[in-house]
C-alpha cells in the first residue's frame, strides 16, 4: 500500500491495520505488511501531526537490523518509556474503579464473593504470565475483566492483554470516562476501539445516576458503525453483554410479565424475536412463537407460564395437541429431556 493510500484510510480502518500488523507479529503469523526493502514488518504508525507512516517493527530476532528507509527504531520497552514518561495511574483512574467495584457489589447478576479489585489472576496457559486486572468478577460464572483506560497505551500491549484473558474465557471491556468521538481523537482512545470489536465502554455522571437508581453496573457503550465510521450509543448492563445473562433476565421479565394468564407479553416478545431474527408473519405466528416460549420457560422453572393450567404437565399436554405445538413438538421434547425428564 502506498503513502498516498494509507493517508486516504478512514480513521476506522487505519486503527484496524494497526491492530492486524502488531497481532501478526505477537503471533509470529505472516507478516500483512512489509517493507520492499528490506523484508521487515511494518506497521501504520501516527507522527506528531497524526498523520500516518509506514514505520518498521522491531524484530526480537534481531533488533539491531538496519534498514537504508528506517529513521530511528523503537523497541517495545523504549516506545513505553516516551509515551508514559513516567506517569502512573492518576485520580480519575482510581475514581472510575471505585464507581465500578461499587456498581458489582449491588448488581444482582454479580456472585459478590468474587470480585477482586487488582488482585493476581494466574495465566490460563504456560505461554502467559499472570496479570493483575483492575477489577475481576464473575456473573452467574461468566468471567468478565475491567481495564479502566485514561491514559496512552500501546498497541501491543492491548494485544498482550487481550490473548491473555481470551484464553482464560474472560470477557474483557475497555473502561474510559467521558467519551466523545468529536473530541477524543488521540490514537489511543481508537486503538482501544479496534481491540473490543470496535467498542468502547464510558461512564459519566448520566450513567452513574442510572447505575444507582437501578443497583446495576452501567456503561455506556460506543460501538462503530462500519458503513460509516460513526458510532451507535447506547447504555447496556451485564445482561446486554453475555447471552447467558440476558436469556437470565428474559425469562425473569417474561414470567412476571404473563404470569398465568394467556397473554403475550409485547415488549419480550418483541425482543426475543429480535434476538433470534425472527419475523413473525400475523398474529397467529405471533402467538405460536409466544405460546412456545411460555411451555419452554415452564418446562425450565417447572410452573406454569402464561397458562390457567394447574401445573406443568397439563400445560405441555394442552400445548402438544394444539395447532401451536404440531411445529414445535421436537424442541419441547428436548427440553422436557433437560429440564423436567421425570415428567
Amino acid at each position: 500500500m502506498s503513502q498516498k493510500a494509507l493517508e486516504e484510510l478512514s480513521r476506522h480502518r487505519l486503527h484496524e491495520m494497526r491492530h492486524e500488523a502488531v497481532v501478526a507479529q505477537v503471533g509470529n503469523a505472516s507478516e500483512p505488511f512489509w517493507c520492499e526493502e528490506c523484508g521487515q514488518r511494518l506497521w501504520p504508525k501516527l507522527d506528531v501531526t497524526r498523520r500516518p507512516i509506514w514505520a518498521h517493527l522491531a524484530d526480537p530476532a534481531d533488533p539491531g537490523r538496519y534498514c537504508p528507509l528506517m529513521g530511528t527504531r523503537l523497541t517495545y520497552d523504549q516506545l513505553d518509556a516516551r509515551l508514559y514518561r513516567g506517569r502512573q495511574e492518576g485520580a480519575l483512574h482510581h475514581r472510575i474503579l471505585d464507581e465500578l467495584e461499587t456498581m458489582s457489589r449491588v448488581d444482582r447478576w454479580v456472585d459478590s464473593n468474587s470480585i477482586r479489585r487488582e488482585r493476581y489472576l494466574p495465566a490460563a496457559v504456560s505461554a502467559f504470565r499472570g496479570r493483575f486486572p483492575d477489577l475481576y468478577l464473575t456473573a452467574q460464572g461468566r468471567a468478565f475483566v475491567f481495564e479502566v483506560q485514561t491514559a496512552p497505551i500501546t498497541v501491543h500491549r492491548l494485544i498482550e492483554r487481550g490473548r491473555f484473558y481470551a484464553t482464560a474465557g474472560t470477557r474483557l471491556l475497555w473502561v474510559t470516562w467521558g467519551f466523545d468521538p468529536q473530541s477524543h481523537t488521540n490514537a489511543w482512545y481508537w486503538d482501544l476501539i479496534s481491540a473490543d470489536i470496535d467498542t468502547l465502554f464510558s461512564l459519566d455522571d448520566a450513567v452513574l445516576a442510572r447505575s444507582r437508581n437501578d443497583n446495576a453496573i452501567s456503561l455506556r457503550r460506543f460501538r462503530v458503525r462500519p458503513e460509516d465510521g460513526g458510532f451507535d450509543v447506547d447504555i447496556v448492563g451485564l445482561s446486554d453483554l453475555d447471552p447467558y445473562l440476558w436469556s437470565l433476565d428474559l425469562k425473569e421479565r417474561w414470567m412476571a410479565a404473563v404470569g398465568r394468564r394467556l397473554q403475550l407479553s409485547e415488549v419480550a416478545f418483541d425482543e426475543l424475536a429480535t434476538r433470534a431474527n425472527i419475523v413473525p408473519e400475523g398474529d397467529d405466528e405471533r402467538w405460536s412463537l409466544a405460546e412456545t416460549a411460555n411451555v419452554l420457560i415452564a418446562l425450565e422453572a417447572g410452573r406454569p407460564v402464561g397458562r390457567g393450567s394447574e401445573n406443568v404437565v397439563g400445560q405441555v399436554n394442552a400445548f402438544l395437541n394444539s395447532d401451536y405445538g404440531a411445529v414445535a413438538r421436537g424442541i419441547v421434547q428436548q427440553a422436557l429431556t433437560k429440564f423436567q425428564p421425570d415428567l
